[in-house]
């Protein structure tokens, strides 16, 4: 019974550290984004001095800077990010009038992580792009459907991870037309 016992706790010990050094080389330190960037061609986006962003790739128009902030004559972002609970930032898209266009919504999930860039961080986009989206959480247009006190958000700091965030708290916002 005992060399049961040892073998059993043998066994669990070498998963265990199999698993801990699987886990500590997936903890590989990526670089900043802004340093990343500097080595990569020009992606698949064109920038306007609008302002907005087409994405060739997906046929997406975003606007280029967090809401809250304004286009300078160089279509540059100036000015102070607007934090929005998921309530708010639903009844402001619709309403928005950015860059001379209407028909702004808050974008899914998924349209949120297909900008998002894996291979850098903080914030885990293409800066020379979206030159102020920050390392944070921004709202996605899609609820929780398990618990609707909650709705989705999407963390721009290292892989664009999403999670489910209370409505009531305020946080960033980006918005796309279709």
């Amino acid at each position: 019974m005992k060399i049961k016992k040892t073998v059993l706790f043998g066994s669990l010990f070498l998963i265990f550290s199999v698993m801990s050094s699987q886990s500590s080389a997936a903890r590989i330190v990526l670089p900043l984004c802004a340093d990343y960037f500097k080595k990569q061609p020009e992606g698949r986006y064109q920038v306007n001095k609008t302002g907005t962003v087409h994405d060739t790739q997906t046929g997406l128009t975003w606007f280029r800077c967090n809401i809250g902030e304004k286009v300078d004559s160089n279509g540059g972002c100036q000015g102070r990010a607007s934090r929005f609970t998921w309530t708010e930032a639903q009844a402001y898209a619709p309403t928005a009038e950015l860059a001379g266009l209407s028909g702004w919504r808050v974008p899914t999930v998924d349209e949120l992580k297909e900008i998002n860039e894996t291979d850098c961080r903080n914030p885990s986009i293409d800066s020379r792009v979206f030159p102020t989206i920050k390392g944070d959480i921004y709202w996605s247009s899609e609820e929780n459907f398990w618990v609707s006190v909650f709705a989705w958000g999407v963390f721009f700091y290292n892989n664009g991870d999403f999670g489910r965030h209370r409505k009531d708290t305020p946080y960033f916002l980006m918005l796309v037309r279709d």
